[in-house]
């Protein structure tokens, strides 16, 4: 059933999808600027997030880091609906720039499937719908809330023909299936895991953080190649850049495994530190220490 909530925020998307991408990231800096100067629960995650991980940088350092992070982060927000509109041909002509795109191509002449992990670094949505004009690329997914929205939104994903399975098991054994039929999958590295038994603890930046296992699963029991991908916002679009993976996410052992998986978010970070999504608790649900980190 559609809520009043649910059909504004469908409007709002509707309207964002007409904007043109420049004034997009316009906009997206106003508000990045004002929520970099009014306290909130986004700005202290931001901030708490950048002094454990660069504590060798000052106060100063780690504040104004947190507005330019804001202001990507609004900027991703923004560009999104927008993105999900646009044909392929259009797609691909925002990738000004593509690094280590090679990789990708010795992978398919391998016969072999792909994982790509990518991080919540720029547009990870710019990824996922330039990719699909490339390999043929499953996700998972988890339903929003209100259906209006949600239709809005997996239809966007999909326009350009991306797969997106459940965010469960079947979702699982449907990406398992995708490898085996030598397809890519993409997968978003650095959420905190739901579960306690689909995460380990694993340093990123040093520090313990609650890891997801998904991709080392994946990745033990098929015969794939894992790489890392981001879109970083530059002038006129976006560039694109491929990895090779850690070696470690191919280890039989969860936390050497683990530990390789922050090691390449940590390599999409190095681009730019600013572009990554700070103000996610990347250290909320810490197994070797209940309390909260955050404020």
């Amino acid at each position: 059933m559609s809520t009043p909530g649910s059909l504004l925020s469908l409007w709002l998307l509707q309207l964002l999808a007409w904007v043109p991408l420049p004034l997009l990231r316009f906009l997206g800096g106003c508000v990045g600027l004002w929520a970099g100067y009014v306290p909130g629960r986004r700005f202290e995650t931001c901030l708490t997030n950048l002094r454990l991980c660069y504590p060798e940088q000052g106060e100063y350092w780690c504040q104004n880091m947190t507005r330019k992070s804001l202001i990507h982060e609004a900027r991703t927000l923004l560009e999104m609906p927008r993105l999900w509109r646009l044909s392929p041909a259009r797609i691909e002509s925002l990738a000004v720039q593509v690094s280590g795109y090679d990789l990708l191509e010795q992978a398919k002449a391998q016969g072999k499937g792909v994982i790509l992990v990518t991080p919540h670094f720029g547009s990870w949505e710019f990824s996922g719908l330039y990719l699909t004009g490339h390999v043929s690329i499953h996700s998972m997914y988890r339903p929003l809330k209100h259906p209006v929205v949600d239709r809005f939104v997996r239809q966007g994903r999909q326009h350009t023909g991306a797969t997106l399975v459940p965010a469960d098991m079947s979702g699982v054994r449907l990406l398992l299936r995708a490898l085996q039929e030598r397809h890519a999958v993409g997968i978003l590295p650095d959420h905190v895991p739901r579960r306690k038994e689909d995460g380990v603890m694993a340093p990123f930046f040093g520090v313990s953080a609650n890891t997801g296992v998904l991709v080392s699963r994946l990745a033990r029991r098929q015969n794939v190649v894992v790489l890392l991908i981001q879109s970083r916002r530059c002038r006129g679009g976006f560039h694109i850049s491929f990895h090779a993976a850690d070696l470690r996410v191919y280890s039989h052992d969860r936390e050497e495994a683990a530990a390789g998986i922050n090691a390449m978010v940590e390599t999409a970070i190095a681009e730019d530190v600013a572009q990554y999504w700070w103000s996610y608790p990347r250290f909320r649900k810490r197994l070797i220490q209940p309390e909260s980190l955050y404020p």
